[in-house]
């Protein structure tokens, strides 16, 4: 790929977060925030509600998932599942 091809994806792709980050409640961003601040980038359901003291965390974790940046995939222990938003909250 070209340098412009980069900064065209690069782009994209940070448009995606930004539109995200605006989509998202503070219960979402901070379920997510949980998650990422984890040693394993998961965490247990329950210490998630513990730590967070979100009311609707099955809400909250299914719209990271259908959003792609959380594997859900076993409920009871969510992961992260990329670094690019991860990498864009940094910043």
């Amino acid at each position: 790929m070209d340098d412009n091809c980069w900064r065209i994806l690069l782009n994209e792709q940070n448009n995606n977060c930004r539109r995200w980050l605006s989509e998202f409640d503070p219960d979402v961003i901070a379920i997510y925030n949980c998650l990422a601040q984890a040693p394993r980038l998961t965490m247990n359901f329950f210490n998630i509600k513990k730590q967070t003291q979100v009311k609707d965390v099955n809400m909250a974790l299914s719209i990271l998932s259908d959003h792609g940046i959380i594997d859900a995939d076993d409920p009871d222990a969510p992961e992260i599942a990329g670094t690019l938003f991860r990498a864009f909250l940094k910043y």
